[in-house]
């Protein structure tokens, strides 16, 4: 008897074997002697492999579709202090790109300081050919009044784009409407430009019950006050 498919689900041909993950601190390698030998890299992402290091949401909706990567969390693609990032894009038409920033998610870099979104919103012009789009520190809005202007690009933990979204307007939160995307949706040369590498953040914090109970609490939040958002 064939299972009964919950509702709102697909069918994936694919599936993933996990095993028991082993986990090993910067401190832990310190402590052992490990030398770091990998250096920085502007280029964060060059395109040829297409979307390979994204996770891609609401693909089929063309106003909504939303591409994520944590490759910025990594110190190797990390942005130097006071740096420029750079992306390229193809639009057919005039419409908005809406450029989030997830900081400290899950405590990630400053364990009980809460996870904050700093969002840039880009117009394009409708052409067949690749356009530049440029994000500086201060181009970025928080999400949260309460909190003040990001600095530097150290704490990011992700980085998406996405034609529609939300930012903070007289303290609060509007919809960025996009229109359906026209045209490939393809990205080239995302990368850093200027600034100066200093100081790297690490990820060496475990969260406390509390945190993680907190943190797990306003992720649920905030999806349930996008999804409130994308219904008007």
């Amino acid at each position: 008897m064939a299972a009964t498919q919950t509702a709102g689900h697909n069918n994936s041909a694919t599936f993933a074997i996990s095993s028991r993950m082993i986990s090993v601190t910067p401190a832990q390698l310190q402590m052992a002697g490990v030398k770091a030998t990998d250096k920085p890299d502007r280029i964060i992402d060059d395109g040829t492999r297409g979307w390979h290091d994204w996770y891609l949401l609401n693909w089929g909706h063309p106003p909504l579709w939303t591409a994520t990567t944590r490759k910025l969390k990594d110190p190797k693609w990390r942005g130097p202090d006071g740096a420029t990032l750079q992306l390229e894009i193809k639009s057919l038409t005039d419409n908005k790109l809406v450029l989030t920033f997830n900081c400290n998610a899950w405590g990630a870099i400053n364990p009980g300081k809460p996870a904050v979104d700093y969002i840039a919103v880009k117009e394009l012009k409708g052409s067949p050919e690749w356009q530049q789009v440029s994000i500086s520190l201060k181009d970025l809005v928080s999400s949260n009044e309460k909190v003040g202007p990001i600095t530097n690009w150290q704490s990011v933990t992700e980085f998406s784009i996405s034609p529609s979204g939300t930012t903070l307007k007289d303290g609060k939160k509007v919809k960025v409407d996009g229109k359906a995307w026209q045209g490939p949706r393809e990205i080239r040369n995302l990368r850093w430009v200027g600034g100066e590498y200093k100081n790297t953040a690490t990820t060496n914090n475990a969260l406390s019950p509390e945190d993680f109970k907190k943190n797990f609490n306003d992720a649920i939040k905030k999806s349930l006050e996008q999804e409130k958002l994308n219904g008007k």
